[in-house]
């Protein structure tokens, strides 16, 4: 064996009639040990696990996501309902016998006689 390769897998020769009960020392040979030397499977498995955390990631945060929709469709549900009350308030509060009434409980009388000023007939004098 070549110097790179000894320093690449720093392994113990213990048992040098059978070289595939030797140990490992260092993770690097002991991953190549376990993928039995082929390097393209570890690159594949590698591969599969960060996909599958990004696909549970991705699913986590949809469904996250999803309850926050269905809690801001109930929200403008009564939104909408509470709009459609005050609106039918406001135009009680509008109609002209509410505003007959309270002006009876005020004691306002109605006027009779009613004279209009038009801009027309009035004359500013400067003295």
């Amino acid at each position: 064996m070549c110097k790179f390769w000894r320093k690449f897998c720093k392994t113990d020769r213990k048992n040098h009639h059978f070289p595939e009960l030797t140990r490992t020392t260092n993770l690097r040979g002991w991953l190549w040990h376990l993928m039995g030397g082929n390097f393209g499977l570890a690159v594949i498995v590698v591969a599969n696990v960060v996909a599958a955390f990004f696909y549970l990631t991705q699913t986590n945060l949809t469904a996250t996501h999803g309850y926050q929709i269905k809690t801001l469709e109930k929200k403008l549900t009564q939104l909408e309902q509470d709009h459609g009350q005050l609106s039918l308030q406001y135009i009680q509060l509008q109609s002209m016998d509410r505003i007959v009434s309270s002006a009876k409980n005020l004691n306002l009388v109605p006027s009779d006689n009613i004279e209009t000023i038009k801009a027309d007939d009035l004359i500013a004098i400067n003295r």
